[in-house]
């Protein structure tokens, strides 16, 4: 059950909800009331929500490659119900997206194969668009133009179920096969090695320069990074961090330097300029080939070079490595997301901890 409050101000008839109980509606009522008299009532805006879906992205404060994607989420949602007034959008409008996303997959796929049966779309394309949505709506719940997120309404047995992501590391065994098919190609060997030992992200590594590098302190500082063919000032998280450089890292970085200098990027490609994630790709995959390296790994995922990554992180885990610095050395969000992915390897650590204490108490 839902309470509202309708009443007619300034020759217009206001409809608003108050809550879903009795005793939060006499609340929300007796404030509504106080703000008419005091004249801080301000009426609910009907807009549609084509219009406001163009104003919030318009105003939103991400990165363009971040904000193109909200774009496509938004393109569907205004086709599937752009002309609707915000305040009246419910489940209903969340599930008529959702097959939009659907049905335009399966269209794409017909005409690029007629003859072969179309793909559904992924649970994780699916739970992508349905977030994006999300955080739309939640920004037309905070400015009063809607009473609830209806993407929160949503059933669990209606919403996208992405499958779990399983980290697609290198085994160590790998790792010794894989570097000397890139010696002939120093500036690709010596990066895909720097993951490997920091666990930063490519758009990082490819946007590091000389002056975020600290070796005497043992610091890379990650302010930036390089992604879509274009350097921005940020990292994926919206925070600079400060990755601690393990022993091999660090040795890598120093004679890197006497190398190469100290001046602008710490990696060029070979005709200049950042390095390019298409060609980091090409580069990875054809020496994994050479060196006999599957392309699916142990846990069933894609190698890709975001694998150097995972690598880091399974190395530091197996070896010890407190789950909490790991967290921080990535720069993941929340801790949860870094136990969702490497908890196994954490479980691990923490019985090679246990067992080095053998011995140690008198009992």
């Amino acid at each position: 059950m839902a309470y509202y409050d309708v009443r007619r101000i300034d020759g217009r008839l206001e409809r608003k909800m108050l809550g879903h109980d009795a005793a939060t509606a006499r609340k929300e009522l007796g404030r509504l009331e106080v703000h008419i008299e005091e004249g801080r009532y301000q009426p609910v805006r009907a807009v549609r929500f084509r219009t406001f879906a163009d104003e919030w992205l318009e105003g939103l404060r991400r990165r363009s490659t971040t904000a193109a994607n909200y774009a496509i989420t938004l393109g569907y949602a205004k086709r599937a119900f752009g002309s609707k007034q915000v305040s009246k959008l419910g489940v209903a409008d969340v599930r008529k997206m959702l097959e939009l996303v659907e049905q335009e997959h399966r269209d794409r796929q017909k005409r690029r194969a007629p003859k072969r049966k179309p793909r559904e779309v992924s649970p994780a394309t699916a739970a992508k668009h349905m977030r994006q949505l999300s955080s739309c709506l939640e920004a037309a719940v905070a400015e009063g133009l809607l009473a609830s997120n209806p993407c929160k309404k949503l059933p669990k047995s209606q919403r996208p179920k992405p499958a779990k992501r399983s980290p697609s590391y290198f085994t160590n065994d790998e790792l010794t096969r894989l570097w000397p098919e890139l010696v002939g190609r120093p500036v690709w060997l010596t990066a895909f090695k720097l993951l490997a030992t920091t666990g930063m992200r490519f758009g990082e590594l490819a946007g590091l320069r000389w002056s975020d590098v600290r070796l005497l302190e043992g610091e890379l500082h990650i302010r930036r990074q390089f992604t879509a063919g274009e350097e921005v000032d940020t990292t994926k998280g919206g925070k600079p961090r400060v990755v601690h450089l393990v022993p091999a890292a660090r040795s890598l970085l120093d004679e890197w330097y006497r190398e190469t200098g100290d001046a602008g990027l710490v990696f060029e490609s070979e005709l200049g300029g950042h390095l390019d994630g298409s060609g980091a790709r090409a580069m990875l995959t054809r020496a994994m080939k050479r060196a006999g390296i599957p392309a699916v790994g142990e846990g069933g995922g894609k190698r890709t070079v975001h694998s150097l990554r995972h690598t880091f992180a399974r190395v530091a885990l197996e070896n010890g490595a407190p789950i909490q610095w790991v967290k921080d050395e990535l720069g993941h969000s929340t801790i949860v997301l870094t136990v969702d992915l490497y908890g196994s390897w954490s479980q691990e650590a923490s019985k090679v901890a246990a067992e080095r204490l053998e011995g140690a108490f008198a009992v």
